[in-house]
C-alpha cells in the first residue's frame, strides 16, 4: 500500500510540476522498490530462524549494504563488490529501465532466505 500510494503522489507531483517522465519505467521503479525491502526483511526472517539473538545482524547488513553503495563510486571499487549492496542490484529503473539480472537477483536472494527461514524455524522449539 505504501509504494502505491507513494507513487501516486509522485505521479501527481510530476503532473503539477509539469515534468515529463516516462510513466512505465515510474511504474516499474515503484513496483519493484519492494524487492530491497523484501530481501533485508527475510534476510532477518532467516537471522531469526537460526539463532533468534543475531537478528541484529540484518540491521548491519542494511548499512554495510547503504555504504557500499554511497561509497563505490568515490572508492572505485570493482563492481564485484558493488553488487554487494541491494540498493545498486536495485538500479535506477526510472532513469536507465529495468536491469532484470539485477531484479532477478534480488528475487532470487528473497526466496533463498525465505526458505531458509522457515527450514530454521521448523527445526526450533519457539515455545522455549
Amino acid at each position: 500500500i505504501t509504494v502505491v500510494l507513494t507513487g501516486l503522489a509522485f505521479l501527481i507531483a510530476t503532473w503539477m510540476s509539469g515534468l515529463e517522465v516516462n510513466l512505465g519505467r515510474a511504474m516499474m521503479s515503484f513496483l519493484l522498490l519492494v524487492l530491497p525491502a523484501w530481501v533485508l526483511l527475510s534476510c532477518g526472517y532467516a537471522l531469526a530462524g537460526w539463532r533468534p539473538s543475531s537478528v541484529g545482524i540484518a540491521s548491519a547488513v542494511l548499512f554495510c549494504s547503504f555504504f557500499f553503495d554511497i561509497l563505490a563510486e568515490p572508492l572505485n571499487l570493482p563492481d564485484a563488490i558493488r553488487k554487494l549492496s541491494v540498493f545498486e542490484l536495485y538500479g535506477r529503473p526510472l532513469l536507465e529501465g529495468v536491469h532484470w539480472l539485477e531484479a532477478g537477483v534480488l528475487a532470487g536472494l528473497v526466496l533463498f532466505f525465505l526458505a531458509a527461514g522457515s527450514m530454521a524455524f521448523t527445526r526450533q522449539d519457539i515455545s522455549r
